[in-house]
């Protein structure tokens, strides 16, 4: 499926669906994850990297790789000192962007990425639909390279993530998901197992139909939706929040607490999408 999605770029966040142009845009990236598309610059690729308040806890040696992450996750989990379990928020959200919204081919996000969560109050702030868009599209054009040349002869199919160095180039950063469902949102292939779960990326289920076609080829025009219609709630999710600088302490600590176990329940989910989606490439 992923293969078929990108062999239809045409180039910037511009894919060809049946004879439409259709955007892979912020604003369709926000609606599919639940995540705010307007807000403060996330930095990632190509941006200088500046000491983030996990650096300086853990070590500007330290690579937030999902191995280090989650021993990091066990050694702060047991404590209730307010400054711990923030950091332990911190650790949730940065697995999160390792395995699923901004993984790079060893299990890890742009490090630059981390100074935006020094300040937990002010995460909701920060633009994370556009940095997933960008981060997904920053390799596409190899990727349409390579996909190509195995079209034309090749047998071994492009794979979202190798440890083979050499081919490190060939391999999709960011969330294959989004994309993934950004198409199916967009066309009229398949019917969702549920039109009202919110965000959109969980009203199609997992994707182990491995033997279920998506005829991209033979897309017509009225298969092909080019723009999509956002409702109440996600304008609500993509616009800036209220200022939240003057939670309460307590109050503060329980939310942190909530996202933690949030974050950690939706773990396994994340992996099982991004697995059935290499399995099929």
């Amino acid at each position: 499926m992923l293969e078929d999605i990108i062999s239809t770029h045409v180039g910037g966040n511009i894919f060809l669906l049946g004879k439409k142009e259709v955007l892979f845009s912020v604003e369709d990236v926000g609606i599919i994850l639940g995540l705010p598309s307007c807000g403060h610059l996330v930095r990632h690729y190509g941006s200088m990297k500046k000491k983030s308040r996990l650096h300086e806890q853990f070590g500007m040696a330290t690579n937030f790789d999902r191995t280090k992450v989650h021993s990091l996750i066990q050694e702060l989990v047991k404590s209730d000192d307010e400054a711990d379990v923030e950091d332990t928020v911190r650790l949730w959200i940065v697995l999160l962007l390792c395995t699923f919204l901004a993984p790079r081919s060893t299990h890890s996000c742009p490090q630059q990425m981390l100074s935006c969560l020094d300040d937990i109050q002010r995460i909701r702030e920060y633009n994370w639909a556009a940095a997933v868009q960008e981060v997904t599209l920053h390799n596409i054009d190899n990727l349409v390279t390579f996909v190509n040349d195995q079209r034309s002869g090749a047998t071994c199919p492009a794979k979202r993530r190798s440890g083979n160095q050499s081919h490190a180039h060939y391999f999709m950063y960011g969330c294959a998901a989004a994309l993934a469902v950004w198409f199916l949102e967009h066309t009229k292939v398949r019917q969702p197992i549920n039109r009202m779960a919110y965000p959109r990326l969980f009203r199609w289920g997992t994707f182990d139909g491995k033997t279920s076609p998506f005829p991209i080829a033979s897309l017509t025009s009225q298969q092909v939706i080019k723009n999509l219609t956002v409702e109440r709630n996600e304008m609500e999710t993509a616009s800036l929040p209220e200022d939240t600088s003057t939670v309460r302490p307590a109050a503060s600590l329980s939310l942190l607490h909530e996202i933690a176990a949030s974050i950690k329940s939706q773990e396994l989910k994340f992996d099982q999408l991004n697995t059935d989606l290499n399995d099929q490439m």
